[in-house]
């Protein structure tokens, strides 16, 4: 029966992880099962906050839903979280293997490093005469980066040579500290080393290319030597002098002692690779390998691999563009159908979004940051490409599932990449490639998971933006008194359902209605009484106009009414029924004075061709004819 494999890993040390992946595949010829890569991109220099962003993306793997768990404890830049992880799998009875770190009781493949780094040590000792030597770890407390101190000491010490504390450096495993390593070094009062010995090939090119930009070359001012023999070492000038890390038969190794766990073979639960010293051209040696040719090759290539790298970002940037334009989620979804039909050249065949869709609602009054975890229960399913084609079916999965219609292929081997979304530390999805064909690019997929990320942020903004919007509207168009439109919402609402009626050809009503004796109210009983006579004839209108009617506070105690396909008789009729209201009203309150007021309303003509303006005059001289009659007959009197 096929397997499910879980490999826990990060994607910095992506050489490594794909050697590693070669020999699981070499095993594959022995047992048949899928592997699943969920992988971080945390750094020791990454901040806290998108840290543990990257290393929620474990969180996706439920253990106990998978044959067996290969943890990559020492590419993951994390020790704690290494630990983690290989002892949940002990509690759950999970076959798990670590890789390079060894813990009680789990399943252990290692390189023996000592062998490569006592060669190389040896080498420059020996054959390049070196007196003085500065060694540049990774981490202080990192496994490796101790293991690699201690040979170097030890080797030197065997020549009569002391490591001396100030010639020890840390540069993280990366760029940002080596610059000022590298500045103090040139700096020294003492002149340059005779040799570096960095912990990884990263520090070294970095080094090297700090060394070269202030003037000086390899290996004539200096000899700089790496370890881990990784693509970017063989294809610089000039090529390291390394160590290699045979990661090939470590994951071979790691599947032979997961399968015995599976099958419940007698378990070996140790095992280690050789790794061998690789003589470049960074120390004055030429070694076995042809790096003149390497170095062609690369030029030849170079070409080739920036073209696709200009299609890449193409599409891209497309789909960027698609995601930031969208109008919400549902349109949203629909663009990335479109897109993904069309273009999947670097995706490939099978590749999945699934988010947690509350991202794009979530804190919309709170502020923009999204504050939830989409690593639970139910999950959405924004983007299913399966063969080439977007998958229909249901909306959501459980996050157990982790893909829509995940079928194993019997004889086959499939590797699918499980990246994680987030803002900073809270997560609201994953990406799942499967077998990516843009694997070959250089952090093709964090870039790609970056830009993506960024996308969906804008596109989040963008929705807020538009709610807030939206929300600011109501504020400008609405009269704050009454909650009837204002100016503002008459040139926003009521010009365009004119202009609506004319395309149409047909009639609307236009209703005026000025409060009577508003000026005795205020003068006599004060503005409050003025305000709620304002309000309680805002009232009557909002009570007794239909659905899709604008309604308009037009001056102090002035209303419109502007309603769409209305006759005459409805006309009359919505007119005596504010009448009315306002009666009853009077009747209710007992106030000592009486609320009323005068109306007039006409009815549009499409044939005139008038513009709103006009009728809203017809209504107003016919409203002032009532209210004057009602001032010659009913003189203001109180009660």
């Amino acid at each position: 029966m096929k397997k499910k494999i879980a490999i826990l890993a990060n994607g910095w040390n992506d050489a490594m992880l794909f050697q590693v992946l070669e020999g699981i595949n070499r095993y594959n010829k022995e047992q048949d099962f899928d592997v699943f890569v969920f992988m971080s991109y945390a750094a020791y220099s990454t901040p806290a906050p998108e840290r543990e962003g990257q290393l929620n993306v474990y969180k996706l793997c439920r253990m106990e839903d998978y044959d067996g768990v290969i943890v990559c404890s020492n590419m993951l830049n994390s020790e704690s979280t290494a630990r983690d992880l290989c002892m949940q799998a002990k509690q759950l009875r999970v076959p798990v293997v670590s890789i390079g770190m060894d813990m009680d009781d789990v399943a252990y493949v290692g390189i023996n490093n000592e062998v490569g780094m006592f060669q190389l040590v040896s080498h420059l000792l020996d054959v390049h005469q070196v007196k003085r030597v500065i060694y540049i770890g990774g981490t202080e407390d990192h496994v490796d980066s101790k293991a690699r101190l201690n040979i170097t000491r030890i080797v030197l010490a065997s020549h009569g040579i002391s490591l001396k504390d100030e010639d020890i450096y840390y540069g993280d495993w990366g760029y940002r500290k080596v610059k000022e390593i590298a500045t103090k070094i040139m700096a020294d009062e003492n002149g340059l080393p005779d040799a570096i010995v960095c912990a990884n090939d990263i520090t070294a090119l970095a080094l090297a290319s700090e060394f070269f930009r202030n003037g000086y070359r390899l290996p004539e001012s200096v000899i700089i030597t790496g370890f881990d023999h990784i693509e970017e070492g063989q294809t610089f000038y000039p090529a390291l002098t390394t160590v290699t890390q045979n990661y090939e038969e470590v994951g071979y190794q790691c599947c032979r002692l997961l399968f015995d766990q599976i099958l419940k073979h007698p378990v070996n639960i140790k095992a280690m690779a050789p790794s061998k010293m690789t003589v470049g051209q960074s120390c004055g040696c030429r070694g076995d390998i042809d790096y003149d040719q390497k170095h062609k090759d690369f030029c030849c290539e170079k070409y080739l691999r920036g073209f696709e790298q200009s299609v890449l970002e193409r599409q891209e940037n497309a789909l960027q563009q698609g995601i930031a334009v969208s109008s919400d989620y549902t349109d949203l979804k629909k663009r990335l159908k479109e897109h993904f039909e069309e273009n999947h050249i670097f995706e490939g065949e099978n590749f999945y979004i699934n988010i947690c869709k509350e991202y794009f609602e979530y804190g919309m009054d709170e502020g923009d940051t999204f504050q939830g975890n989409a690593y639970v229960d139910d999950i959405d399913i924004l983007l299913a490409l399966k063969d080439g084609k977007c998958l229909e079916g249901p909306d959501h999965i459980s996050i157990r599932e982790l893909i829509p219609n995940y079928q194993k292929e019997i004889g086959v081997c499939n590797i699918y990449y499980v990246l994680a979304l987030h803002e900073m530390e809270h997560n609201y999805g994953y990406i799942v490639w499967m077998n990516p064909p843009l694997i070959s690019f250089k952090n093709a997929l964090i870039e790609y998971t970056i830009k993506f990320q960024q996308a969906m942020k804008m596109l989040r903004t963008n929705i807020r933006l538009v709610e807030l919007n939206r929300n600011l509207t109501k504020i400008y168009d609405k009269d704050p008194m009454t909650g009837l439109f204002n100016r503002f919402g008459y040139e926003s609402k009521a010009k365009p359902l004119y202009e609506k009626s004319l395309m149409y050809k047909s009639t609307m009503m236009v209703m005026f209605v000025d409060i009577n004796y508003m000026k005795h109210i205020n003068d006599q009983f004060g503005h409050i009484h003025g305000d709620m006579a304002i309000r309680t004839v805002a009232d009557a209108i909002k009570e007794n106009i239909q659905e899709g009617w604008i309604a308009v506070r037009f001056g102090g105690d002035e209303f419109l009414i502007i309603a769409p396909e209305c006759t005459d008789e409805m006309g009359q009729d919505v007119k005596m029924r504010i009448l009315y209201y306002l009666e009853d009203k009077h009747n209710e309150t007992n106030l000592p004075y009486r609320i009323s007021t005068s109306i007039g309303y006409t009815i549009t003509d499409p044939k005139r061709h008038c513009a709103l303006q006009d009728y809203i005059k017809e209504a107003d001289n016919k409203m002032y004819e009532v209210k004057r009659e009602i001032h010659e007959k009913q003189p203001f009197t109180t009660e």
